[in-house]
Order: structure tokens, then C-alpha cells, then sequence
């Protein structure tokens, strides 16, 4: 109602669609979008709200052109006989000047109330006009063309002849300068004018009522428009205050004694009773009330006997319950049942908040009990982890103790198979020592034999360093030191190995067979811990039960290595012993001794190298280890060595 008083009059807007036709300009093209019909608004002659007004406009200057051609537009239709009406007792009635005037006071706040008309005399006959459009609405400049052709051509809708105007626009206002026309008339014409305006006086003034009454109808509901949305709002503010009242407690029993207090004592209700919905509450899923039983949790007032109201309280579609309020016959309740009606909402969520609430302190302290329980549970269970790890880490350094005791028995057991080689192999160079001495004893004294007892204390100090390495070698390995490498050929080193094993051998019953090319392959390596390894694999091979033992040594040139096959023909080794049978302690003798040490003590020997061990099992029918290394280039043949110190400084040396 109030977007009706504040609009264009539908007295413009027919004026416009009635131009707009005789124009031939599309009406659904200047109103398409708006969301009205224009057509039926302009014949109801009721209004059209500015912004979709100022948008017509615009359109029809689009299509029509500028400044010109919107004057002429406005002219032509004011020509028109449209309110012909008052042409026939304009120029008995009033002059030019006082249709200027009625415009300005009357018609114009009426047909525009959003724009501002102030009219005032200029100098030399000059009347000023100036139209101010209200801040808060959009400007259109179009519009004001349109008015300047209807105050030209307003006079001659009176019965006067048209004016000259003059047109200064600014943002959101028109300045008019009017100098109006002067007409003289005979006393015949002015007596003919006089009674057709007699004829159309009562005409114009039955319309003249007709829009009065229209405007007091509008302001009569304007008004009861405005009680009614200050009534609302008084009651809104009164609901959000009811509302937060009820909604600041999550205690339920707060929630609905404050609220039996608010219908009996604010709202003025003689009784009241609430019931609520049973809640079955399971631990996983939500509470269930639909279909459930109601129980009265509150009843307080008179109700016996009086007019009532029930109304069901719902949250989020879930039914809580049912609120029954008591009305005195005698009296009028209806604003008080009107908010009534708009706190249902407020009631049921501050309900079904208290609700919640509790349903989530009987949750938090069921999950703080589990919490507890499970927090002992994992007491205990950490305690006996506790003992358990002290057992495990006890356990494991009895384990970590064996496995060095077995890896000491491991190396005095190696160091048992090769003392007995060790014996043989040291008496060879003490053998040549004590030749060359006694060579050099008998010689001494003949002074041609200068260069052969050179060459005997040279034999002596070689064969002196040489004690020492075997004996140097035997302490290393005894003390797991990490040795030195240097370049060896592996045929001295596997012949020494098979002269270390061939009591062994021979012992068991095992025949040793070497098969070894003259042209030896070198490689970089500790001497002693290669021997061992060679050792190891031949004993392995001899304690299997073979008969035949092949010692094999290949160089592979074009790949630059060299393999040492172990090959017997004992017993073989199954397939799942082949998978772990380099694990440390692993053994299929432990029967018989063994501390499954002796394979895991080469492969780790044959990775210090830089080499590999394969091992492949023929079932029952023997086995064979590769022993793979790589090859270097054989050193430079060195210069026989002169003797410098006494020969049993090295050996001393050696030996320490």
C-alpha cells in the first residue's frame, strides 16, 4: 500500500502506453522483464513504483530518440483530447498562468508525489518552474524531456494557445522558464465557452471527488497499513525477547518453570499444562520419541472447564510434545493467543535444547566412566607390558652373551683346524731358517763365499717375516680386529688352505682334489681371513660326508673376477635349508656340535671383499659353493731385499 501512494499515477502511465501505441513502439519491448502488465495498470488508473516508471521511460527514449523527439512525444499526446475534459471550461475558468499554478500545487504532487514542485514569477512575465526529485530515487533525465512538451502544449489542453519553455537540466532536477501565451476573445465566444463549461463543471468535479477519494482510501489504508506493521513489530520484539528468555537456560527444568511463568504472569493464560514425550535413549543412535507415550511435566492454573488451545510442539520434524493453554471465558485473549502462536518455535527448540543438553551430560559422564575403565585396563596392561619388556631386554642380552660366546667357540674352532696347519706351515720357513744359518756358520769364514751368505741372511729374514704374517694373521682373526689388505695370488692362497685341511681331511676320509690353472688370478685381500674362508667351505664340505672334495679356481677375464668352487659329493642341502643357511646360527648339525656360525663368517668375509657366495644343492647328490672376487692387475715383480738388520729384529717385530 504504501509502494501504491508513493508511485507514478496510472493517469501518466496511461498517457505513455497511449503514446507508446500511436507511436508504434512495442509495449511488451518497454516492459519486458518488469514483471507487470502495463496495459491493465494504466486502465485501473492505479500507480506503477518509480524505478520500473523511470525504466519505461528510458526505453521509449531509446526507441524514440533525444531531447526533440521526447517534446514532440509529449505534445502530441497532450493534443490528443485525453482530458479533453477540461478544454471545455479551461479558458472560462482559469488563465495560463493559473494552469501553470494548479500544475504545480495540485496535479503534480498528485500524478508525482516523489518529485518536488516549486513555482515562482520571473522577470518579464516569465513564470519559473522547478522540479526536484527526491534523493532516494534514480534520475531520468528522459522524463524531464517529456515534462518540458507537456508544459508547452498544457495550455492548449485548457483551451489556451501553447507556451514557449525554455529547459535547464541538472542531476535529479528541471529548471523551466515559461513565458505563456495571451489570447483575446469576443463576448459572443467567451458566452458560447461559458455554458459548455456549465455543461462540463459538474463532470469535472464528480472526478475531481472520485480521485480525492481515491487519495483519502489510500491514506486510510496507509495508516491501518502502519498500525498494523508497528502492532507486528511490537509483537516480534516481544517474541525475540520471550524467545532469548526462554533459550539462555539449558537446564529443562528452568526452561519450563520460566515458562509457566511467562503464560500464566506476561501472557495473562488461567492454566496451563505441558507434556512431553517419553525419550528412550540408546548409546548409539538418536533419542525416539515419535509414537512414544506423553507424561505431563508441568500443570499449573485453573483448567477445568474453560475454552483451551493445544498446540504441538515440534523440532527439526521430531515431536516433543504438546503445550494446552486455558483462556478466561470473559475475556478477549486473542493478542495474547496471537503470540502465543509465534513462540511455538521458540518453546520447542528451547525444549529440545535443554533436552540435548542433557542427553549430552549423561553421555559425557557415561564416556568419562568407559574413560576410566579403559584408563585402568591400560594400567594394568602397561604394567605387565613393563615386566615384559624387562624379561624380553633380559633375554635378549642372555642372547646377545650366547651369540658372542658361540661366535668365540666359532673362532677358536676355526682357529683349531688351522693350528693344525699352522704347525706344518711354520715349520717350513724355521726349516729354511736354520739351513741358511747353519750355510752361513760353515761359510763365514771363506772369503769367496761373501755373496752366498748374503743370499742365506736374506733367505733368513724372508722366511722370519714370513713366520711373522702367519702368526700376525692367527692374533687378528683371534681378536676380530680388522685386518689389512694387500695384493695375493689366489693360487698360493688356495694351496696353503688345502695344506691347512689335509689332516682334516685325511682324518674324515676325504680326498682333497685341487684344480688349479698355473696362471694365477690376483686379488686384494687379507691373506689369513681368505685362507679362512677357504677353510671353512672345504671343512664344511668334508663334514658332509663326501668323499671328494674339488677345490676349483677360474679367472674370468672379460668380466674381471674370479670364482673358488668348493664342490663335494656328500650330502646335499634341501631347499628350505638353502634359503636360511647364511643366517647366523643356523646349522643342521647342531646335533653334532655345529653353531651354524661358520657359512654366515664367510659370506661375511666374501662382502668385506667386495665379493659374493652362492651355494646350489644337487638334492642328495653334493653340493657347491661359489666363492666369487674381483681381480686386480698382478704387481710389479720387486728387487730381492739387503739386508740391513739383525734377523731377528723382524720376526721380534712380526711376532708383537
Amino acid at each position: 500500500m504504501v509502494e501504491n501512494l508513493s508511485g507514478v499515477s496510472g493517469i501518466v502511465l496511461r498517457l505513455v502506453v497511449e503514446g507508446t501505441k500511436r507511436s508504434g513502439i512495442s509495449l511488451d519491448r518497454i516492459s519486458d522483464d518488469l514483471g507487470i502488465d502495463v496495459e491493465a495498470l494504466a486502465a485501473r488508473s492505479g500507480r506503477i513504483p518509480w524505478e520500473r516508471f523511470t525504466r519505461i521511460i528510458d526505453r521509449i527514449a531509446a526507441e524514440i530518440g533525444g531531447p526533440d523527439e521526447l517534446r514532440r512525444f509529449s505534445e502530441a499526446q497532450l493534443e490528443t483530447g485525453s482530458i479533453g475534459i477540461f478544454r471545455s471550461i479551461g479558458r472560462v475558468l482559469a488563465r495560463p498562468r493559473d494552469v501553470y499554478s494548479a500544475g504545480a500545487r495540485w496535479m503534480g504532487p498528485s500524478l508525482f508525489p516523489m518529485i518536488e514542485a516549486d513555482l515562482w514569477d520571473g522577470a518579464d512575465g516569465v513564470l519559473v518552474q522547478r522540479l526536484t526529485l527526491h534523493p532516494d530515487h534514480r534520475d531520468c533525465p528522459a522524463l524531464f524531456h517529456i515534462l518540458h512538451g507537456a508544459l508547452v502544449a498544457l495550455p492548449r489542453a485548457w483551451g489556451h494557445g501553447p507556451s514557449e519553455v525554455a529547459l535547464e537540466l541538472a542531476p535529479g532536477r528541471a529548471t523551466f522558464e515559461i513565458r505563456p501565451s495571451v489570447a483575446r476573445r469576443g463576448a459572443l465566444s467567451r458566452l458560447a465557452r461559458a455554458v459548455r463549461a456549465r455543461l462540463a463543471f459538474p463532470t469535472m468535479l464528480r472526478e475531481l471527488e472520485e480521485q480525492q477519494r481515491a487519495i483519502d482510501e489510500s491514506y486510510r489504508e496507509l495508516r491501518e497499513a502502519h498500525r498494523r506493521i508497528s502492532h507486528q513489530a511490537t509483537a516480534l520484539e516481544r517474541v525475540d525477547s520471550i524467545g532469548r528468555e526462554l533459550s539462555k537456560d539449558v537446564d529443562l527444568d528452568r526452561v519450563l518453570d520460566g515458562l509457566v511463568r511467562i503464560l500464566t504472569d506476561e501472557l495473562g493464560f488461567v492454566g496451563v499444562e505441558l507434556s512431553l514425550a517419553e525419550t528412550r535413549v540408546d548409546a548409539e543412535e538418536e533419542p525416539q520419541r515419535d509414537g512414544l507415550p506423553l507424561r505431563r511435566f508441568r500443570l499449573a492454573g485453573s483448567t477445568g472447564n474453560l475454552p483451551l488451545r493445544r498446540h504441538a510442539l515440534t523440532s527439526a520434524g521430531r515431536s516433543l510434545g504438546e503445550l494446552v493453554v486455558h483462556l478466561n471465558a470473559n475475556t478477549d485473549r486473542s493478542d495474547a493467543t496471537d503470540l502465543l502462536d509465534r513462540l511455538i518455535p521458540w518453546i520447542a527448540l528451547a525444549i529440545d535444547n535443554a533436552q540435548t543438553y542433557a542427553r549430552l551430560e549423561r553421555h559425557a559422564e557415561a564416556l568419562e566412566e568407559r574413560v576410566r575403565e579403559r584408563t585402568a585396563r591400560l594400567l594394568a596392561v602397561n604394567h605387565h607390558l613393563v615386566r615384559e619388556i624387562d624379561e624380553r631386554k633380559r633375554a635378549t642380552d642372555a642372547l646377545l652373551q650366547s651369540e658372542a660366546q658361540l661366535r668365540a667357540s666359532e673362532r677358536l674352532a676355526s682357529i683349531g683346524t688351522l693350528a693344525s696347519g699352522i704347525a706344518h706351515e711354520i715349520n717350513n720357513p724355521v726349516g729354511a731358517i736354520l739351513a741358511a744359518a747353519q750355510l752361513a756358520q760353515i761359510l763365514r769364514g771363506d772369503a769367496d763365499a761373501a755373496r752366498q751368505v748374503d743370499a742365506a741372511l736374506i733367505d733368513i729374514v724372508s722366511e722370519a717375516k714370513r713366520c711373522g704374517d702367519i702368526v700376525r694373521g692367527v692374533l687378528q682373526f683371534a681378536r676380530e680386529e680388522r685386518t689389512d689388505k694387500w695384493p695375493c695370488a689366489l693360487r698360493d692362497l688356495v694351496f696353503r688352505s688345502i695344506r691347512l685341511t689335509a689332516a682334516f681331511a685325511e682324518q674324515h676320509g676325504a680326498r682333497l682334489v685341487p684344480e688349479v690353472p698355473e696362471d694365477t688370478p690376483w686379488v686384494q685381500a687379507n691373506p689369513t681371513q681368505l685362507e679362512q674362508a677357504i677353510v671353512n667351505l672345504v671343512r664344511n664340505a668334508i663334514e658332509s660326508g663326501a668323499t671328494t672334495v674339488r677345490i676349483a679356481l677360474r679367472a674370468q677375464p672379460d668380466e674381471r673376477t674370479s670364482t673358488i668352487e668348493i664342490q663335494d659329493d656328500g650330502m646335499g642341502i634341501s631347499e628350505a635349508d638353502r634359503l636360511r643357511i647364511l643366517e647366523p646360527f643356523y646349522t643342521t648339525r647342531r646335533a653334532n656340535g655345529g653353531t651354524g656360525l661358520g657359512l654366515s663368517v664367510v659370506h661375511g668375509i666374501a662382502l668385506e671383499h667386495g665379493g659374493t657366495l652362492a651355494i646350489e644343492s644337487n638334492g642328495e647328490r653334493g653340493s657347491s659353493i661359489v666363492l666369487r672376487m674381483p681381480c686386480i692387475d698382478p704387481p710389479a715383480p720387486r728387487e730381492p731385499e739387503i739386508l740391513e738388520k739383525s734377523p731377528a729384529e723382524p720376526a721380534d717385530s712380526a711376532l708383537g
